[in-house]
């Protein structure tokens, strides 16, 4: 686990430069106009708790503000590919429930035991992962407007 920990530090110190880099001067300044607003805090303690300063956690004064325009269109645009990402998945695997349960149609009993059954319990476990993630990705679009 410590590992594991060190390891997410690092690469979330290596992402902080880099957005530095790209939109650190806006964010600071975005953060003097609006001090009053909830940001997202910087140390949260353990690496896995911490929240991104990305635009959809930013408040909705500061994504509005012209110098995050650029943040907030590239941040839309990764969101809409992960949502478009995530809609074709959970149409793979609802064709796929289809499929089985046609082919299982009318099977009492054991038809929970079978491969079929095991199959269909499995594709149903990822269909309710999928919703979750595509749920929170659809939040985070609409907070980008």
């Amino acid at each position: 686990m410590d590992s594991w920990r060190i390891t997410l530090e690092r690469k979330i110190g290596e992402w902080r430069i880099n957005y530095a880099c790209v939109i650190g001067d806006a964010l600071t300044t975005v953060k003097t106009l609006y001090p009053n607003a909830a940001w997202p805090q910087e140390d949260a303690g353990h690496p896995e708790d911490e929240v991104l300063p990305l635009p959809s956690n930013l408040p909705s004064e500061a994504c509005s503000h012209a110098e995050l325009t650029p943040a907030v269109r590239a941040e839309l645009r990764l969101r809409q590919g992960q949502a478009s990402d995530l809609l074709r998945d959970l149409r793979s695997k609802l064709g796929m429930t289809a499929f089985l349960w046609k082919k299982t149609a009318g099977q009492f009993g054991q038809a929970a035991k079978t491969r079929n059954g095991k199959a269909f319990k499995s594709i149903q476990e990822k269909i309710a992962h999928l919703r979750i993630s595509y749920n929170y990705t659809r939040s985070k679009l609409l907070a980008l407007g």
